[in-house]
């Protein structure tokens, strides 16, 4: 009990695992978020390379992972950072519990408001520091007790794009309008000088970025606030391309948009993934 057993910490333990096990001479890596921890799969790919996205990760976490275990990947090797619509939105997480999962596998000394107190209690109590964590345990012993089953029909993807959008307009204050107040400005130029720090970060090890623009599916494009995109992604977009970066834009896909190749608003199922990595790679070489 105590949290342990809950599916968020279970998830944590095996990506603690996964970076425990973190191979060296890498050809590729990736950062990025939710959709990008699931879309980016290396076994599509000639080479070896590693994931460091996670649902939700912020520019800070993105950059100090990079620094951390950069060394893992060869010179030339290739590092995708994955720009998606409000990305520069999020410098960092103003929340603790969003640093919690990092404590596993990231430097104390990168963690933010880290201590050695809750290091212990994330290590043998996680639900006493994290009560989503002992929620979600009890709540799964009384369905294995009762031995529910879930039956309800699952949302049409239209609709769970739409509440997905709902949530991000609630999440960036927008609720009544949607307008970048001048704190969201100063975070977007908080996370364009992290993204620097990404690109030295290349230029001084060997490495070559990639930026990449996911794809979205179709229902999500029709109600995306466009009247914010350009402040907030298009035009950070021409700046990196300006310095001479290459860009792969998924946006315009036609195919990509398809809601069959969608197991959630912004995930691809195995079918997506298989186009969205073959594709990205004939981007980069060709056929």
């Amino acid at each position: 009990m105590f949290g342990k057993n809950s599916v968020l910490y279970v998830s944590w333990m095996q990506e603690w695992k996964r970076y425990d096990e973190i191979p060296d001479n890498l050809d590729f890596a990736n950062l990025g978020s939710t959709c990008d921890a699931n879309n980016f799969d290396y076994s599509y790919w000639d080479g070896c390379g590693f994931n460091f996205a996670s649902g939700p990760q912020d520019m800070y976490y993105d950059n100090q992972l990079l620094e951390q275990y950069g060394k893992h990947l060869k010179k030339g090797a290739l590092v995708f950072i994955s720009i998606s619509e409000f990305a520069f939105l999020v410098d960092k997480y103003e929340t603790d519990y969003h640093n919690y999962k990092y404590y596993g596998y990231v430097e104390p000394q990168r963690i933010l408001n880290y201590s050695d107190r809750k290091a212990w209690m994330i290590k043998h109590c996680p639900g006493l520091l994290d009560n989503r964590q002992m929620k979600q345990e009890i709540k799964s012993f009384i369905k294995r007790i009762l031995k529910l089953q879930r039956n309800a029909t699952k949302a049409s993807l239209e609709a769970r794009s739409r509440q997905a959008m709902a949530n991000w307009l609630h999440e960036f204050g927008w609720d009544d309008e949607v307008k970048l107040t001048d704190e969201q400005r100063k975070t977007l130029s908080r996370s364009w000088d992290i993204f620097l720090k990404d690109i030295e970060f290349c230029d001084r090890n060997g490495l070559l970025p990639v930026i990449v623009v996911p794809p979205f599916n179709i229902h999500l494009k029709k109600i995306m606030p466009y009247n914010i995109l350009d402040e907030c992604l298009w035009d950070y977009i021409e700046l990196i391309k300006k310095r001479g970066i290459k860009v792969v834009n998924f946006w315009d896909d036609k195919e990509l948009e398809d809601e069959r190749y969608y197991s959630t608003p912004i995930c691809l199922n195995e079918l997506g993934k298989d186009i969205f990595n073959r594709r990205l790679q004939k981007e980069l070489w060709g056929e």
